[in-house]
C-alpha cells in the first residue's frame, strides 16, 4: 500500500515558522513535538524542504527554552541540508542562528565565526544588517573578555 504521509507534508502540514504553528498555542514542548514528527516523515520521504523547515523550526524551539546544545544540533543538520542544495540564504540564516546560539552560551569567539559565516553567504539586507549588529556585539565581547584577562595577569603579576 502506498505511504500518504508525504502528500501530508508536501500538502503543508508544517508551518513555515515556530511562531505561526496554530497547533503550538505557546507549548514550546508540543511545538518541538510536532516538528520532531515533521522531520522524521520528511526523513522517510525525502522531502528536502521539509526537513530544512523542520529542523529551522526545532533549532528555533530548542533556543526559546535556552536548550542550546539541541538548538545548534538541529540548526547544524539544517546546515548540511542548504549548503548541500547551495542555498546561500539558507546557507546565510542558519549561520546567523547558530551564531545567536553560541552568544547566549558566552562562546563569543565561536558567535564572531559564525556571524562572519552569515556575512559571507547574505545578499539579503536585512540578514546582513542583523548578522552585522550581532558581529558587533560578539567583537564586543571577546574585546571586554580580553582586557579582563590581561587586567587579570596584570594583577598577578603586581
Amino acid at each position: 500500500a502506498p505511504h500518504h504521509r508525504p502528500a501530508r507534508c508536501r500538502a503543508g502540514l508544517y508551518p513555515g515558522t515556530l511562531s505561526t504553528h496554530p497547533a503550538a498555542n505557546g507549548d514550546i514542548a508540543r511545538a518541538i513535538e510536532y516538528y520532531l514528527m515533521v522531520w522524521t516523515i520528511a526523513k522517510e520521504t525525502g522531502d528536502n524542504s521539509a526537513e530544512v523547515q523542520a529542523c529551522n523550526s526545532l533549532g528555533m524551539a530548542y533556543r526559546k527554552i535556552g536548550n542550546y546544545p539541541k538548538a545548534i544540533e538541529y540548526h547544524d543538520f539544517r546546515l548540511a541540508l542548504v549548503h548541500k542544495k547551495g542555498d546561500k540564504k539558507g546557507t546565510a540564516e542558519t549561520y546567523l542562528s547558530l551564531g545567536l546560539c553560541y552568544y547566549s552560551m558566552a562562546r563569543y569567539h565561536k558567535a564572531v565565526a559564525m556571524f562572519e559565516h552569515c556575512l559571507e553567504f547574505s545578499d539579503d539586507a536585512v540578514l546582513h544588517g542583523k548578522a552585522s549588529d550581532s558581529l558587533t556585539r560578539a567583537q564586543s565581547m571577546v574585546a571586554l573578555i580580553n582586557r579582563q584577562g590581561q587586567h587579570y595577569v596584570d594583577h598577578l603579576a603586581n
